[in-house]
């Protein structure tokens, strides 16, 4: 499931092009030592010399993952001193940019030494790793000297073998694709699909391994919400009026499942029904589109949406996260309210046992929870830099924080039970539109200046 896009204002930045630099490889392996010489034979009674002993190779270090073939961007923004990267000058910058759409920068903090990695230079900062080179073998023992001499000499010592040594750590994200004005992503165990919005939308689709991305669907009046299921893929079009589409995942013919929507936006399918929120409603109908029904009218303006299992739950623009029976059997209900809130909500998830969803404010966002029954919401982890797109897979939360747009965003993940949250990923600009499988986080990264988006993966999630 995923969440539907919030907008958040980026600090405005001047962007120069500049070179590509170098992928996220370790450095190749080092090289073993050599083998120590012998003694040599003495006759007359001196003693053989002693070899030096030979060293091991040294593994291959640790880099950057950068720089996937794309290009390099510096951006200028108004507060910290002079710096250097990747052949890049920057005046007053907050962190260095690095590799737009990789999701590694150089990045400049405020409590680190001086250091420089694979052409970027840190005024003070962290390197991520990157992938190492492969242990270096040492050198083979020397061959001791030949038999005394008739003096009484003694044979040389041969050299020892050298110490093996450990390469770098694995690398980070990888760029999918590159895509215009993304609305929403999915997955299903083949590819990754998404919208590109506007009057002249898209529906498109790349290979989860990466590739050349395939349109689907064009022409279309602002795609927004987006779901797949293995065999088709669903989306709605923003519009006054309104659709909820589907067509084949492998590509065919779109048919309207449902027409006459007041613009209808987030969207999920589950158990054979797709299920999406209006400008006043949360809507459901089964994927062949032979039932309607509506789950809860008169809302404020309802927003994200998700289901699993026997309920359905929607926000609102006034804060609320809201629940009412997932059945179409059982729509007409009177909606519970599970929760308020006093902030704009970022995302929202559920696993059949909770719901939980983000309060989307700088660096004192929430990732919340709530029982599917009701009760008092918890919150799981706190200071986060609008928190949003919340995605959940049955054992932990994952969710981005968009930040402020200067390459600080971060991809989270945290037990559903709570704990310490772990950034995934740094550096990326705006992420957005979380979607998980079995091993992968995806989601969009974009640069403030550019007018594509990166679709991002990270193995493992």
């Amino acid at each position: 499931m995923r969440s539907t896009r919030t907008l958040v204002s980026g600090i405005a930045v001047l962007v120069y092009l500049c070179s590509a630099c170098s992928g996220s490889k370790g450095s190749s392996s080092g090289a073993g030592g050599a083998p120590g010489a012998g003694g040599l034979e003495h006759l007359g009674g001196s003693v053989g010399a002693t070899i030096v002993i030979g060293s091991g190779g040294s593994g291959g270090s640790t880099v950057v993952g950068s720089c996937t073939g794309v290009p390099e961007y510096c951006a200028m923004y108004w507060a910290q001193p002079a710096c250097q990267a990747v052949g890049c000058n920057w005046n007053n910058s907050t962190p260095i940019e690095s590799c737009d759409g990789t999701g590694w920068p150089c990045s400049q903090f405020a409590t680190q030494a001086t250091c420089t990695y694979a052409g970027c230079t840190w005024l003070t900062g962290v390197a991520p790793t990157g992938s190492g080179g492969t242990s270096a073998t040492g050198g083979q023992p020397g061959t001791g000297g030949a038999s005394p001499g008739s003096g009484g000499g003694v044979g040389g010592r041969g050299g020892a073998t050298g110490t093996t040594s450990t390469g770098g750590n694995a690398g980070g994200p990888t760029t999918l694709a590159t895509i215009d004005s993304p609305a929403g992503i999915a997955v299903d165990a083949t590819s990754v699909y998404f919208t590109s919005g506007g009057t002249s939308g898209k529906v498109g689709k790349v290979s989860i391994n990466g590739g050349a991305p395939t349109t689907l669907a064009s022409g279309l009046n602002n795609p927004h919400g987006l779901a797949a299921d293995g065999t088709n893929v669903y989306w709605t079009t923003a519009a006054y009026a309104g659709t909820v589409a589907k067509m084949p995942a492998s590509g065919g013919t779109a048919v309207n499942i449902v027409t006459g929507q007041d613009t209808p936006t987030d969207l999920i399918v589950y158990g054979g029904s797709v299920y999406w929120t209006t400008k006043t409603a949360a809507m459901t109908a089964t994927t062949s589109g032979g039932l309607l029904a509506t789950l809860a009218s008169g809302q404020s303006s309802p927003g994200h949406i998700a289901t699993l299992g026997s309920m359905a739950y929607w926000t609102t623009s006034s804060g609320a996260v809201m629940s009412a029976s997932s059945s179409i059997l059982g729509s007409g209900s009177t909606p519970t309210t599970l929760a308020t809130a006093t902030s704009t909500i970022g995302g929202l998830a559920a696993d059949g046992n909770n719901a939980y969803w983000t309060t989307a404010e700088i660096a004192t966002g929430t990732v919340m929870k709530v029982s599917a029954s009701g009760g008092t919401p918890t919150t799981l982890t706190s200071k986060q830099s609008v928190p949003r797109a919340i995605v959940v897979d049955g054992t932990n939360l994952y969710w981005v924080n968009a930040s402020t747009g200067d390459a600080t965003g971060t991809v989270m993940k945290m037990p559903t039970s709570g704990g310490t949250p772990t950034a995934l990923a740094s550096g990326q600009y705006l992420p957005n539109y979380t979607t998980v499988d079995a091993t992968s986080i995806y989601w969009v990264s974009c640069a403030p200046s550019a007018t594509t988006c990166s679709l991002m993966k990270l193995t493992p999630k």
